[in-house]
């Protein structure tokens, strides 16, 4: 009883969001001390912060109309990528991003936000139309050879397929178990970064990759409290200098802890945990696994690539957690009763 009780209390609060602007703003400032301290510019993480704060925001204020945020989503991206002049020409500089890993990790997004935009919607032709946008998405991430993106559209269709079918105790499961393996691929990641090898995952990853975050290890390890400076590691880490195509970390915790000290790692690591919390806290059903699963890819492939550096990829992450975590509490009590009514232990959860 208290659970459900929390289910349509937690929603209507205003704290899980302040909690989540404040880990930014901190982040934010933590990052330009860090500037003042060492130099460097901490211009991009607030430009970030900007993209991340509105396009949650407009992805909740949308989140009562149904399938037009998926329609105008996928039409923008499928007009984008297929009207560039190297959207088939494969390779890691493929288009329309000019990184590959990024067109995938974008595709992912993108598939999320069309899956949550149908089970939002009654129409059996919306189901069809945004589901085959949601698969056609998902191929990109095939065409664009993203390990990391193809892992995440697996994930993403898992989540839609216990959706619709899966028990209430199964989805919540589902959840936790997201949530989990994303800090234990953290976790991972922090232990190769210090020198652990396994001979497997090495060969997945590339050595070149484990050896910029060998040098990001290093780096934190060297200036703990501030970093040497935002937007200074391709000028100090001695594996990015070497090579003008991996001049990034390829991740954004380390790249946090290379930059600016361990204590910005730490926030970013919390802002991927406030993210998984708000889904879990929003009251919603099918659409807060798909939204769950959406974030796991997105923390998952920014844990070991650069794609947070692209401005787009992080706006489609943010519009679909605004999506998934459902309407402000202002947008209306008919979309408060049709998203929020938790439903009863072990039935089946369609379109809810």
């Amino acid at each position: 009883m208290v659970s459900k009780s929390l289910a349509l209390v937690m929603p209507r609060s205003a704290m899980p969001d302040i909690v989540g602007l404040a880990l930014l703003l901190a982040l934010g400032t933590w990052v330009t001390v860090s500037q003042h301290v060492n130099g460097g510019d901490a211009t991009n993480y607030w430009l970030t912060v900007a993209v991340i704060i509105s396009t949650y925001v407009v992805g909740r204020l949308v989140a009562t109309q149904g399938a037009l945020p998926g329609a105008v989503v996928a039409t923008g991206f499928f007009v984008l990528t297929f009207t560039g002049a190297d959207a088939f020409s494969g390779g890691p500089l493929a288009g329309p991003l000019g990184y590959s890993n990024a067109n995938a990790a974008l595709a992912v997004q993108v598939a999320a936000i069309c899956a949550i935009c149908a089970f939002r919607s009654e129409l059996p032709i919306v189901h069809w139309s945004l589901g085959g946008a949601a698969v056609a998405s998902m191929a990109l991430t095939l065409v664009n050879q993203s390990n990391a993106a193809a892992i995440g559209a697996l994930l993403v269709l898992g989540s839609v397929a216990l959706a619709a079918r899966g028990t209430e105790r199964s989805v919540e499961l589902a959840m936790f178990g997201l949530g989990l393996l994303t800090f234990f691929v953290a976790s991972m990641q922090w232990l190769l970064a210090y020198g652990w090898r396994v001979s497997p995952i090495v060969e997945a990853l590339s050595q070149r990759r484990i050896d910029l975050w060998n040098d990001a290890a290093h780096l934190a390890g060297q200036h703990p409290l501030y970093g040497t400076g935002p937007q200074t590691f391709a000028l100090v880490s001695p594996t990015a200098a070497a090579d003008n195509d991996t001049r990034a970390t390829h991740s954004v915790v380390l790249e946090a802890a290379a930059e600016s000290g361990f204590l910005a790692a730490i926030l970013v690591l919390l802002f991927a945990l406030w993210g998984f919390s708000r889904l879990l806290a929003s009251g919603q059903s099918a659409v807060a696994l798909i939204g769950v699963a959406a974030w796991a890819a997105f923390a998952l492939q920014t844990i070991v690539d650069y794609v947070a550096d692209f401005p787009i990829v992080v706006g489609a992450a943010f519009l679909s957690l605004g999506l998934a975590v459902g309407p402000f509490s202002g947008s209306g009590a008919r979309g408060r009763e049709r998203y929020r009514a938790p439903l009863p232990s072990g039935d089946p959860r369609h379109r809810r």
